[in-house]
């Protein structure tokens, strides 16, 4: 069993999604823990609705990644879709596990993350504009 880490931050859509991903983690049988409790992965549900947001997600991705130099990070949310130039030049992501999903693919993501091998990266964005659906 994994123990998985969930960082939300942004508005109440996010907040559900975190919420549906956590659901599907603990029903395949992980354990949901704090980011500072030495997680095996790393959920970073990021927001991009402001500069502030963009700027305030990339430095919770590098200190997700700096405090937990083992931990798979999966970064989703609306940073990615418009941030993912900026999030491939991180230095904290650089010879680490890291997966990058956009909000069209967010339905899929417990599944990706749980079926991923250890030594591969993943990057599975879309448009912005295709993300109907909340995950459920």
């Amino acid at each position: 069993m994994k123990k998985i880490s969930i960082i939300t931050l942004g508005c109440k859509v996010n907040q559900y999604e975190s919420a549906s991903f956590r659901t599907g983690f603990e029903h395949a049988g992980h354990h949901i823990v704090d980011v500072n409790a030495n997680p095996d992965i790393i959920i970073i549900n990021s927001c991009a609705v402001t500069a502030r947001a963009g700027a305030q997600s990339r430095q919770v991705v590098r200190r997700a990644a700096r405090k937990n130099p083992e931990a798979r990070i999966i970064i989703t949310g609306c940073f990615t879709e418009i941030g993912a130039k900026e999030l491939f030049r991180e230095k904290e992501l650089q010879n680490r596990q890291y997966s990058i999903i956009g909000n069209s693919k967010k339905s899929s993501l417990v599944q990706n993350t749980l079926e991923q091998t250890e030594s591969e990266n993943q990057i599975l964005l879309g448009s912005i504009k295709e993300a109907k659906n909340i995950c459920r």
